[in-house]
């Protein structure tokens, strides 16, 4: 369907909210967040390789659309709104069905416009190299993300439980 189908899906998650469930989804985000610091922490060989070695390698000739999707955007509009109108901008670019390079990399080349504390799961989670020693931290942080995934799944249905049947 296109990233720019899974960000406006993403916008409508948030307005549909009400305060509570709002804080509730608050609270997950940050959740993933304190995730994602622990994960960059442990991690800051590997991610110094990324940055030093490969220079966003891993960014470049991608299917984008698999590997950000509402529930990054979800993540990424509640702990950073202000970024909604940059990937707005990023995503009437968009060519979903060609393997493109990133289109959230500043001036096309990078670095990533999404701030080191808040970036999609599968952009924290993947390295080229050995994984097993920061293994415990990114199965915390796709945790984390799950929970966030399933929230507007479980706000859905828990709508749909409340609705009667007529004649009841």
């Amino acid at each position: 369907m296109g990233l720019n189908y899974e960000f406006r899906a993403a916008g409508r998650i948030l307005a549909a909210l009400s305060p509570e469930q709002h804080r509730r989804l608050e609270d997950l985000a940050a959740e993933i967040q304190t995730a994602e610091e622990v994960l960059r922490r442990r991690a800051a060989r590997p991610l110094a390789r990324c940055q030093d070695a490969c220079r966003g390698l891993c960014c470049r000739n991608v299917a984008l659309d698999e590997i950000i999707g509402r529930d990054d955007f979800v993540y990424l509009l509640i702990r950073a709104p202000s970024l909604k109108n940059r990937i707005a901008a990023c995503l009437v670019e968009e060519r979903p069905f060609f393997t493109a390079d990133c289109c959230f990399l500043e001036g096309g080349t990078g670095p990533c416009m999404f701030p080191p504390e808040v970036r999609p799961v599968v952009c924290l989670t993947t390295f080229c190299g050995d994984t097993a020693p920061i293994r415990q931290e990114i199965r915390r942080l796709k945790r984390a993300f799950g929970q966030l995934a399933w929230f507007p799944r479980l706000r859905h249905l828990s709508g749909l439980r409340r609705v009667r049947p007529p004649g009841r």
